[in-house]
């Protein structure tokens, strides 16, 4: 992979929570097919708002260091734009999508089950051309709970495809934060995750009632490249 598109898949990965593992493992599938939805599913819960329409732009810089690099390259800042797009169903669940575009071009799509206690991630299409990956989560991976209180704590182990892996998450404090797009009081919870190749990361995530994710602080770490990122929110549209 060249540095930018690493730069692009470890953000994603980062702002996702998933095993960067995953992204180096395997050709490039074809994805399967996804049925569209009529009616709309279960639209998130309070701090991981998923009605149609949403939209959030953040403003992202990211260091990437490969693995034989003495150093790593200049911070590079990116625009990242995420929207809740058209429902679709998976199986028999009807799920939200979010897209995301990383400088303007469509890079993602994750695919998101929604009860009212909770949001849980089923699959997610990364990547570009070429480098598209298709990753399904088994078992699907909580991302958000509700009610969310600080001391909150879950985890998850499954697999990302073929890729085993385990993911904690604490809810660790209260934090009122000030971003381009206002200010919001947050819940500011902290998740790490592994996978079975000794590739790990660390994210912590502000999250504000209504709104959703405000600002992410990532640390990932593979045989291959080291990835820091920091996102903030500019703006959003309910």
């Amino acid at each position: 992979m060249t540095q930018p598109t690493i730069a692009r898949v470890a953000l994603l990965l980062a702002l996702c929570a998933c095993l960067p593992a995953a992204a180096q493992e395997g050709d490039a599938p074809e994805p399967p097919p996804v049925e569209l939805l009529g009616s709309a599913p279960q639209p998130g819960i309070p701090y991981f708002p998923l009605q149609r329409g949403r939209t959030w732009t953040f403003q992202t810089q990211v260091t990437v260091r490969e693995a034989k690099a003495e150093t790593a390259g200049a911070p590079q800042t990116h625009k990242v734009e995420v929207t809740v797009a058209e429902p679709q169903r998976i199986d028999d669940k009807a799920v939200s999508v979010l897209e995301w575009k990383f400088d303007g071009s469509l890079a993602q799509r994750s695919f998101f089950f929604c009860t009212p206690d909770e949001v849980t991630c089923l699959r997610r299409i990364q990547g570009f051309g070429l480098e598209m990956r298709d990753f399904v989560l088994t078992e699907g991976q909580p991302v958000c709970r509700e009610p969310l209180a600080v001391g909150q704590t879950w985890t998850w182990s499954g697999r990302v495809n073929a890729i085993k892996g385990e993911q904690k998450v604490k809810v660790a404090r209260e934090e009122t934060l000030e971003t381009p797009a206002g200010s919001f009081e947050c819940l500011v919870v902290e998740i790490e995750f592994t996978g079975e190749d000794d590739s790990k990361g660390k994210i912590t995530r502000w999250l504000a009632k209504d709104v959703g994710i405000v600002k992410d602080l990532s640390e990932l770490k593979t045989a291959a490249v080291e990835v820091k990122s920091e996102g903030v929110l500019v703006r959003f549209k309910k």
